[in-house]
């Protein structure tokens, strides 16, 4: 099975410069994406919401590392993630990975600096599978397996530096049992531990130089180098794997969790005598089965995941001994059959739609680095509705669509940015709509819409042809195309035409026509398989119309085609296969959107936002993720006397402030700095170095690392 974000990269020139082309795929789907000569990579936005997954947190580079999770009925995860504590990002690498599972333990081995992965399960087997992550790639360990089921947990034993594993074994049904891990071996330890009750947790502490253990029905235990000892007895329910982490900075450990997936999660802390609850403000939403660690660099500890009652809560969540705050906004709730709009003037893409288990809706703003939610009135709730962005008056435009309202009528609303407005009193209007195709010209200054049935049933499919100019709507009289429905459509600003394709009349359609104002002129009837429910955006920059997705007369798609006037042209695979989703082209920052919908490989309103978009050094990572942008060139001098050296290192870091940057000398010294502000010169100094050559790396940068070469002679 592939890496489930995968980059490959074909071998530089003679020049030493990296070939125009990248591949990401996700999970077993891909992307391939060349346009000219440079490299278009799918970026998700946000990290995909999971419960059973693994966390641990590598101290030598100061980022969090997940991994896979269960995240739907019946579908695991094998996705590799990494937090710097500011964002999130997935992980791009090339070569074998875990497959998908659940349940897997996972600790940052400190002595070897690789995180540790072992086990896990799926619907029908039990992993006993060993790997390692080095922050480039996995590692199988060829090696015998621990007698060991789950559940289990891992964590670092810093005083004899190694790795213990905490589990049941199907000959001790009364204890928890430990095994080792060195680097080279599993080993058992002991058979004597905490008593096994329901599900527990792990984690290291560093101030104590031990491991500390807790269950709700067990109490709470510490290892103490050759035994474990209990703490104490009694503690609170806060549910099956809570959330568990040691504070270093505060020397307290973290409890987080709630008996259920209802209400908001309980923060207990214990300080050497006894449980204390916090009381916050706020907190985050209840749940169990889910991931903590303690992050050194910004001194708090995150919750992430876990079986939550709001199937879309993906916020990771930061406590810092005082409150909880999300490290990034929400997002939208489950939707399918929405609507997208770019609104070119205030630089934002609007997201319209109802959730998809209650028939409630909501209207959000995407702005390049997190979701806004407007305070306004929404239209009626509805779905199959079409919206585009009148750029002349500045207003999105929301027409047609269905719901609970007699006849499907919805009528015409406007959004300013501040409030929906039901524009009354039009003369004329095209009447109930579902699924029809919308867009604005903006050449003439003017909505153009297309098809749809006006509902559900045996209903014909309407042909005619509306615009739409702000004040009213005038209908074109002449010569039609087939009427259809679900097709859509896209504006050529390049050109000056509408292009719209496929559509459904007694089956898919893959035909292209384009409306220069007056008629419509089929183009081709060759290029993307006939398809409807699909979306379509214009890519200013590159000046092509882009089609993906939809369903077909036998599956669902995840293609991505594009036309530049003459001829299509395949572009790859998208993240992954959808239908009922939307797509929009954020012209300021050069990005391909796409959000919701659904898909038969995965329920993909929950794998809701991704972007396309412009990877520069061609490494996997789109401008604006890269963990290596922002840093400049590393600069290393050596001072040498004596046969020993001083060896300083600095670079120019462009990134937020608290992120840290770890330069590391011969893979092995290892100095860990925080951004004070962004654009400062980071300096580090290794003291007593052997004389020879060095090599000074900075370790965020994978692909395409950071280094200086000296000479300590």
């Amino acid at each position: 099975m592939k890496a489930p974000y995968q980059v490959h990269l074909p071998d530089r020139d003679r020049r030493g410069r990296m070939p125009v082309l990248a591949v990401l795929t996700f999970a077993a789907l891909g992307t391939v994406v060349r346009a000219n000569d440079e490299c278009l990579v799918w970026s998700a936005r946000a990290v995909f919401t999971r419960e059973d997954h693994a966390m641990a947190y590598d101290s030598a580079r100061g980022v969090t590392v997940l991994f896979g999770g269960y995240f739907n009925p019946g579908a695991r995860l094998n996705d590799t993630w990494e937090s710097n504590g500011v964002v999130w990002q997935p992980v791009a690498y090339s070569g074998p990975s875990p497959s998908t599972r659940q349940g897997a333990a996972m600790a940052y081995d400190a002595g070897r600096r690789k995180t540790v992965l072992f086990g896990g399960t799926t619907e029908r087997q039990e992993h006993a599978d060993t790997w390692e992550w080095d922050g480039r790639t996995w590692t199988q360990r060829d090696v015998e397996a621990p007698h060991m089921r789950p559940p289990y947990e891992l964590a670092y034993d810093a005083v004899a530096r190694r790795l213990l594993l905490v589990g049941q074994s199907q000959d001790n049904r009364t204890n928890w049992v430990t095994w080792s891990w060195d680097g080279e071996s599993w080993q058992p330890v002991t058979e004597v531990g905490p008593p096994r009750w329901g599900g527990f947790s792990l984690t290291p502490s560093g101030v104590r130089k031990s491991i500390l253990f807790y269950a709700f029905r067990s109490g709470l235990w510490e290892w103490q180098g050759d035994s474990w000892v209990q703490l104490a007895a009694d503690g609170p329910n806060t549910g099956n794997n809570p959330g568990l982490a040691y504070d270093e900075r505060r020397r307290v450990l973290v409890n987080v969790g709630s008996p259920s997936n209802q209400g908001a999660v309980e923060t207990w802390e214990w300080k050497g005598e006894e449980w204390a609850l916090r009381n916050v403000e706020e907190s985050p939403p209840g749940r169990q089965y889910t991931a903590m660690v303690y992050d050194a660099a910004h001194g708090v500890c995150m919750l992430f995941g876990g079986n939550v009652r709001e199937a879309w809560e993906e916020r990771p969540w930061l406590w810092d001994g005082e409150q909880w705050r999300s490290m990034i906004n929400g997002r939208p709730a489950v939707m399918t059959e929405h609507a997208m709009a770019y609104d070119s003037v205030r630089g934002r893409t609007v997201v319209v739609g109802q959730n998809r288990f209650i028939a409630s809706q909501a209207t959000w703003e995407w702005a390049g680095a997190g979701w806004l939610v407007p305070e306004h009135s929404d239209p009626p709730a509805l779905r199959d509705h079409a919206m585009a962005f009148d750029r002349r008056r500045g207003v999105t435009v929301l027409y047609g669509g269905s719901g609970s309202l007699v006849n499907n009528y919805v009528g015409t609303w406007e959004w300013d940015g501040r409030v929906w407005t039901r524009v009354e009193d039009l003369p004329q209007d095209p009447g109930p709509r579902n699924n029809p195709a919308m867009a604005y010209d903006s050449w003439r200054e003017e909505i153009v819409l297309f098809g749809s049935p006006s509902g559900f049933g045996p209903t014909a499919h309407i042909d005619e042809t509306w615009l739409y100019d702000g004040s009213s709507w005038r209908q074109v009289v002449g010569e039609a195309l087939v009427g259809r429905r679900a097709p859509e459509m896209a504006f050529d600003s390049r050109r000056g035409v509408m292009v719209m394709f496929g559509g459904n009349e007694n089956g898919p359609l893959g035909d292209t026509w384009e409306w220069d104002g007056e008629v419509w002129t089929l183009r081709a009837t060759t290029g993307p398989p006939p398809r409807y429910w699909h979306a379509m955006a214009y890519d200013s920059k590159r000046g092509v119309t882009l089609v993906y997705g939809g369903t077909g007369s036998s599956r669902d798609m995840d293609d991505l085609w594009a036309w530049d006037g003459e001829t299509w042209k395949a572009l790859g695979r998208a993240p992954v296969p959808a239908y009922h989703h939307a797509m929009a082209y954020d012209e300021a920052r050069d990005a391909l959107q796409y959000f919701g919908g659904e898909g038969y490989h995965f329920d993909t309103d929950r794998l809701p936002w991704w972007e396309r978009r412009v990877d520069t050094d061609c490494d996997g990572y789109v401008d604006g993720d890269d963990p290596c942008e922002g840093i400049g060139e590393v600069r290393t001098t050596c001072r040498n006397g004596r046969g020993r050296g001083v060896i300083k290192a600095s670079a120019v870091v462009h990134q937020p402030a608290g992120t840290p940057v770890t330069f590391a000398l011969d893979d092995d010294d290892l100095r860990m700095i925080l951004v004070e502000a962004p654009g400062r010169r980071l300096r580090a100094k290794w003291r007593n170095v052997d004389a020879g050559p060095h090599d000074v790396c900075i370790l965020q940068c994978r692909s395409l690392r950071r280094c200086s070469a000296t000479d300590c002679e």
